[in-house]
């Protein structure tokens, strides 16, 4: 069950206000502010700027908040190549595998989807996606958007991409779970 928090704006004596906890404690997407200086334009644009909705006050009691069932990706995989055939063999692996596995043609079509992906989704993603997008680049992207677990699935050597932290590991072509499944055989 996601969780909600109302934080108020004003919090009496203490020197943070609710948007400096809201921010330290990362809540920007699980928390609305409340407070009675809805109408100040600085405390709105640091709202937007943060991303943290904000409602006055004296709303709270006629609010209703309605739970909306998670649409969480049941897949724990993502593979993200412009090639066709890659796919196809990604997919019949981690059937192999007993693993549940997404697979996109492009990065656009993946970011369509993005929210339906919790952060710990392991993303694997080829590094030449076609018409010059790099999957670095696109991997920095998500690294940015809150994702750990990203790989790059590519032809090219490691060292192309030692400077790039955000990559946690560099794999071949072949499906990593499936080298896992054959070494236990």
């Amino acid at each position: 069950m996601p969780i909600l928090y109302l934080v108020d704006y004003e919090l009496l004596a203490d020197v943070k206000n609710g948007l400096d906890v809201i921010e330290e404690l990362k809540l920007n997407d699980k928390a609305i502010l409340v407070t009675s200086c809805f109408e100040d334009i600085a405390i709105r644009a640091r709202c937007e700027n943060i991303g943290v909705k904000i409602i006055p006050k004296s709303y709270v009691p006629y609010i209703q908040i309605i739970q909306i069932p998670g649409t969480e990706h049941p897949s724990s995989l993502v593979f993200i190549d412009d090639d066709e055939m890659m796919r196809t063999t990604w997919i019949f692996a981690a059937e192999d595998a007993g693993k549940s596995i997404s697979t996109y043609s492009s990065f656009e079509q993946f970011i369509n989807e993005l929210n339906n992906y919790s952060k710990s989704t392991i993303i694997y993603i080829d590094s030449d996606l076609g018409n010059n997008i790099q999957g670095e680049v696109c991997a920095k992207l998500l690294f940015d958007q809150g994702f750990s677990e990203i790989h790059l699935a590519t032809g090219h050597s490691k060292d192309r991409f030692d400077h790039m932290p955000w990559i946690k590991t560099v794999v071949g072509k072949e499906p990593p779970f499936l080298l896992i499944q054959e070494n236990v055989t």
